[in-house]
């Protein structure tokens, strides 16, 4: 079971050229969203090659009801080292607090009318370990079938004074279908290399629109990781991740092709761990660690000085540092 409980506090003001917040244009709100879950599952396996199991969660939110969401799967197990895994469930997404209640201005609004997301998904695996687990490698295709997709774009019922106002909407569907593998490779026993890519073919359709690539959904991704452990204690691991470029932005519901598209982009991650007498656990964690500039999102911007606006991407998270101590019993 799980209770979750979300006090909403937004505070918003205008600034001056200088940064300065003007005085009297200060506005805040309070909201509140709780949620309440329970899960149960169910898992039977009458033979060592087959496993079944059948779950259900039931979730109340307090601005949208109660919805049942199942979830159904198998596991064949034709040998030891070998798995096929097959699943689908009911998905059920409510919409974030920032996409009800952005407070609204000259360039953006939220959307207290937007619907939950709701749909299915279904995926099957295929896992296969050789040579005494020094070798493992998996493929599996999935399917993503959802209405009410919510997605931010300019909306022409919201004109604003440079242009119309972002704000998030429901779009009529969103299918996704596209597979993945991987492969885990441990040459010797102090290292492990993993290799994944991912192809997604994902399209949206709003409502009198055509279907078109869904916005912010890149077709490819790779990752590749390397983890090395020392005999006194020291793991180093490396992430690296490439992300294809996507459509940010198209002029029209009726347009297929983007007018603005996010760039590809690659970042490199590290994590160096030292395991001290066996409790304690020293980490130090560098999230894009060569600092390589990409972005996220795109927004029109508008020089008030001169009134041009163009449309630009938001920059995603430069480099990032963190250092913690851990202690296990």
């Amino acid at each position: 079971a799980e209770y979750k409980d979300y006090d909403y506090e937004r505070e918003n003001e205008d600034l001056d050229i200088n940064g300065i917040p003007k005085p009297g244009t200060k506005d805040s709100a309070d909201y509140n969203v709780h949620t309440k879950g329970i899960y149960s599952e169910i898992q039977y396996r009458p033979y060592d090659y087959f496993k079944a199991l059948v779950g259900i969660r039931h979730e109340n939110h307090s601005m949208f009801g109660s919805i049942n969401l199942p979830r159904y799967g198998i596991i064949v197990n034709p040998t030891g080292n070998t798995a096929v895994k097959m699943s689908t469930g009911k998905h059920f997404k409510a919409p974030t607090m920032n996409e009800l209640y952005w407070p609204e201005d000259d360039y953006a609004r939220g959307n207290p009318d937007l619907e939950p997301e709701e749909g299915w998904h279904a995926n099957i695996t295929a896992e296969q370990s050789l040579f005494d687990e020094k070798l493992f490698f998996e493929v599996s295709y999935f399917e993503w079938d959802i209405d009410n997709k919510i997605g931010w774009a300019e909306n022409p019922n919201y004109p604003g004074p440079w242009g119309n106002k972002w704000t998030p909407s429901n779009v009529n569907s969103y299918e996704a279908n596209g597979f993945e593998v991987g492969t885990n490779i441990k040459p010797i026993d102090q290292l492990m290399i993993g290799l994944y890519y991912t192809y997604t073919d994902a399209e949206e359709e709003k409502s009198d629109s055509a279907k078109r690539q869904a916005t912010y959904t890149p077709e490819h991704q790779f990752k590749a990781n390397l983890t090395y452990w020392f005999d006194f204690g020291l793991t180093v691991t490396t992430i690296s991740r490439y992300v294809s470029d996507r459509p940010a932005h198209y002029l029209s519901d009726t347009d297929t092709k983007p007018d603005y598209t996010l760039s590809s982009y690659w970042t490199t991650d590290i994590k160096i761990e030292q395991r001290l007498r066996d409790h304690w656990i020293l980490s130090l964690q560098a999230n894009n660690m060569f600092d390589d500039e990409y972005d996220t999102y795109a927004e029109n911007f508008t020089d008030q000085s001169t009134s041009v606006t163009t449309m630009e991407g938001y920059p995603g998270a430069g480099r990032s540092v963190f250092f913690s101590v851990s202690y296990e019993y």
